[in-house]
């Protein structure tokens, strides 16, 4: 993100903020302390990517062993940006808070009779709500200051780091001390206690490549990463992960500015060919792979061939039809906070958060995901910075369809970190175009005439 010469220190920024500091002891004095401000969030986005709370249970047994460190980042990062909320969420980010909030008021009053179930879903969800605003705000910050290179050179660094801790539990199981018991050892996770959890993690570090590809000096090397978290992931063994990475390497023919470009197209080509390859026909022909490891190869075969499901081998099927049970028996408001994530018959989770949010808060609470849903990708969408267009796109691309296979994503701290930086950089790209437009002869007005019509702010009749 910097060069440092004998005189000068030059930074690669973004939009009408774009400006080279001199390094006399006044101007440094100020970048280095404005460089503190960024400090909360690769910590936070560290201990989150690299999953090190999971990490530390699996080899100490110890449960949020860095949740208090993620706390004090986050309150930092809130005193530092001075509560910026409203200006780094977004209407984004402002819908997403909004659906939260709706979530867990309709269903505390059906979980009034549990209060283990609401201490969880508060605590959960509220540290949720502190990540993805702590994050939002230093993304914001960084984009106007810095640059939006920067830090997706760091989050695609982070996933890179986390597919080389899958590659190390291939060869020891180091990492799985107290789970090496109850784990599926034939499929590798790393830090990632659950590998559906482990082939999502590289997922989300395929879109980060993606975005990072576009203006990275050396491509080739971004690529030959790209290539090592397709691997990480494939090494999950796990049937979502495999068929959304599938999807976001696909869409980035529609929307990403560089795969026109004949090496790139050839390198997707190449990786989602080495994708069908291995679960057409990898599991006949590789005799490393163990049973169960074939076995999975073989239903995501059989499932997008012939639309086959019941076969899911871990008893999703069950799990679906009795959400899907419970969320017709009570489609108003739902069975309250906790109902979907212990189910009365197979005492589990849904394994579905649309089918969980409609369990527990009802019709509203669903509308609500899917309104928020709808509204992250349309932002994404008409973005015109290309790098944030295929960031964001590419990162809704994967949690959509992830929401389908886990209960867990909004508690998830990864996601939580993705998710504020989209927000952030989003409400930052608005701004620039806002000055750019300003800052040109009677551009006040029209920056006025741009603002409308815009999506509305759940919350700005609070304002």
């Amino acid at each position: 993100m910097s060069s440092i010469g004998t005189g000068t220190r030059s930074l690669s920024l973004v939009g009408p903020l774009s400006r080279v500091r001199a390094s006399s002891s006044a101007a440094t004095t100020p970048y280095r302390l404005s460089l503190i401000k960024l400090i909360p969030y690769a910590t936070i986005s560290c201990i989150a990517m690299l999953n090190l709370n999971g990490l530390a249970v699996m080899m100490i047994g110890v449960e949020r062993l860095f949740s208090a460190i993620i706390l004090i980042c986050c309150l930092a990062a809130f005193a530092a940006f001075r509560f910026a909320f409203k200006e780094s969420l977004g209407a984004v980010g402002g819908w997403f808070i909004a659906h939260l909030v709706v979530y867990l008021a309709i269903g505390t009053i059906g979980a009034l009779d549990r209060p283990q179930s609401l201490t969880f879903s508060f605590q959960e969800l509220g540290a949720t709500i502190l990540v993805v605003a702590a994050c939002a705000m230093t993304a914001r910050y960084c984009m106007l200051n810095y640059s939006f290179r920067g830090m997706t050179r760091w989050l695609f660094a982070l996933s890179l780091a986390s597919a080389g801790l899958i590659f190390v539990s291939m060869k020891t199981r180091i990492f799985y001390i107290g789970f090496a018991k109850t784990m599926d050892l034939s499929r590798y996770s790393g830090t990632f206690a659950n590998p559906n959890e482990s082939g999502l993690a590289m997922c989300i570090g395929l879109a980060i490549g993606f975005a990072y590809l576009i203006f990275a000096k050396r491509k080739l090397m971004v690529m030959v990463g790209i290539a090592l978290l397709g691997m990480a992931m494939a090494a999950s063994f796990s049937r979502s992960a495999f068929l959304v990475s599938g999807v976001v390497i696909t869409s980035q023919i529609f929307f990403s500015p560089v795969v026109k470009r004949k090496g790139l197209a050839l390198m997707l080509m190449t990786l989602g060919l080495a994708l069908v390859w291995l679960v057409f026909y990898g599991a006949q022909k590789l005799d490393v792979l163990s049973i169960g490891q074939r076995q999975r190869l073989d239903y995501i075969s059989r499932m997008l061939t012939t639309g086959e499901v019941s076969a899911a081998g871990s008893g999703r099927s069950e799990l679906t039809i009795e959400a899907i049970e419970m969320c017709k028996s009570a489609p108003a408001f739902g069975h309250g906070l906790g109902a979907l994530q212990k189910m009365p018959r197979t005492h589990l989770g849904a394994h579905n958060t649309y089918l969980l949010v409609m369990g527990e808060s009802g019709l509203a609470g669903i509308a609500m995901l899917i309104a928020f849903l709808c509204i992250f990708a349309w932002e994404g969408w008409k973005c015109p910075r290309g790098p944030i267009r295929t960031f964001v796109l590419s990162y809704v691309i994967v949690l959509i369809p992830a929401l389908i296979s886990s209960h867990t994503i909004m508690g998830n701290r990864n996601e939580n970190v993705m998710m504020g930086t989209c927000f952030g950089i989003i409400a930052a790209a608005k701004e620039l175009q806002r000055r750019k437009q300003a800052s040109a002869p009677g551009g006040e007005l029209q920056a006025a005439a741009s603002r409308g019509p815009m999506l509305p702010h759940p919350f700005a009749r609070l304002a």
